[in-house]
């Protein structure tokens, strides 16, 4: 920690609480109760975080919890919770909007089951919906009850004679799906869109993607980022990124009230924090004390390195009715509770 945050030594308590919102309010029980932490911090989907709110709030502890932005945060909880994400359901809307502009009025979605229940994919949709689009065809690949191989959900998406195809795929999926993508009558006629998740790994290039952050950002801040991450041994990514935002979102609080984390004066400082990151200025948004960020149109291409993401645009910040009508009833999902570090 700097002289500005007025804290000389840091100790770090860790418990896994793998999957299950009863396994993290023990785990954040026993940090607040036994360890007798100071501050929780966590990788937690904002709707795991509503069902756990009452030990935060019974407690007065802060919790700063991290995530891809997979589902949104609707509304402000105790004044000691705050959300810092890769604005992942905001990228989504934003690539929606972008798409019933420039990339055509029909859209096909093809989705694996696992990356289905965030607010992803409806977010894209309620985008693509208000320029004046319409999903044409939706195909979930591998559902438990339902579900349709790549194959069959690539034949049926080619019969919707869609304008676009978007995609959210992850991990190995991904490889699959780009390689049936490829061998399919689509490939080179009907333009690729998907989530970031689809090429953050290099995998191929071509594809057209919306988030928060691009490796290829031309400014100061990100070019040093991307250095320091290169000079660890590691290529920088969003992984990186999201724990470096979180941490600069801490010590925005703990500058603000002379490293007193238990303090009215860190809450305050949490919920007015403004700063410069690698994926440009941050800011809280007081209404749901979540981080908002630029939002980027990328497209991936081949560079000296591999494949990477190049900028396109930034694109215009979404209105306070794009929160509004993807609340749960208008529009949001039921939700996964688990988080996803893919978007």
């Amino acid at each position: 920690m700097g002289p500005e945050t007025g804290v000389s030594r840091v100790s770090f308590h860790t418990e896994n609480s793998g999957y299950g919102v009863g396994r993290a309010v023990s785990a954040g029980r026993k940090l607040i109760e036994q360890e007798c932490v100071d501050l929780v911090v966590g990788v937690m989907n904002p709707r795991a975080v509503r069902l756990m709110h009452e030990l935060f709030e019974s407690t007065k502890t802060v919790l700063v919890a991290a995530s891809a932005g997979e589902c949104m945060a609707t509304e402000a909880l105790p004044s000691t919770i705050f959300h810092c994400s890769l604005n992942g359901w905001q990228s989504h809307r934003a690539m929606g909007e972008w798409a019933g502009r420039a990339a055509g009025r029909r859209a096909a979605v093809i989705a694996s089951f696992s990356q289905s229940g965030y607010d992803l994919l409806p977010a894209f949709r309620r985008g693509f919906e208000e320029r004046g689009g319409a999903v044409v065809s939706t195909h979930i690949v591998d559902a438990p009850a339902g579900g349709v191989s790549i194959g069959e959900a690539l034949a049926a998406a080619a019969a919707s004679q869609p304008d676009l195809v978007y995609a959210l795929f992850s991990d190995t999926e991904v490889d699959e799906f780009l390689r049936s993508y490829a061998a399919s009558p689509m490939a080179g006629t009907i333009p690729l869109l998907g989530s970031a998740g689809m090429v953050e790994a290099g995998r191929a290039q071509g594809i057209t993607t919306c988030m928060s952050w691009a490796e290829q950002l031309r400014t100061l801040e990100n070019r040093q980022f991307v250095e320091a991450c290169r000079k660890s041994g590691r290529s920088a990514s969003t992984y990186m990124l999201l724990g470096y935002d979180t941490a600069s979102l801490i010590v925005q609080g703990l500058a603000a009230s002379g490293g007193d984390p238990r303090s009215a004066r860190f809450v305050e400082g949490l919920r007015t924090a403004s700063f410069s990151s690698p994926r440009g200025q941050l800011a809280v948004d007081p209404q749901t004390q979540s981080v908002v960020s630029p939002l980027y149109l990328r497209r991936s291409t081949h560079t000296a390195t591999g494949v990477a993401n190049r900028v396109l645009a930034e694109l215009p910040p979404l209105q306070g009715g794009a929160v509004a009508d993807m609340r749960p009833g208008k529009g949001g999902t039921a939700g996964w509770l688990h988080s996803s570090l893919v978007v």
